[in-house]
């Protein structure tokens, strides 16, 4: 079973469209499947990071991403923060971002 939510969890990909937030649960749902959650702050940023989807990697490129010493709390605060941006801007405009 751990082994299986392990596979599943290093394959985890955010959907096109999906607001970081449901990615984030269903990250943190199969890292805790997985056991994952006695690894390091660097290993669950760097496995998130690879899930990403294209819109929030662009993000992390334009804007930066946090220093790693600052924790796995920190970039996840950050990412809600960047996805709400993103979120705020597509009700603004009446409706989801154009790709």
């Amino acid at each position: 079973m751990e082994q299986h939510a392990l596979l599943q969890l290093m394959n985890l990909r955010q959907r096109p469209k999906e607001r970081f937030r449901d990615f984030h649960m269903r990250f943190e749902e199969l890292l805790g499947r997985a056991a994952g959650q006695d690894w390091s702050d660097s290993q669950k940023i760097l496995q998130l990071g690879e899930g990403l989807n294209e819109r929030m990697e662009e993000l992390c490129y334009e804007r930066g991403w946090p220093e790693e010493e600052e924790g796995y709390e920190v970039a996840i605060q950050y990412l809600r923060q960047l996805d709400f941006g993103v979120e705020i801007v597509e009700i603004r405009d009446g409706g989801e971002e154009s790709e």
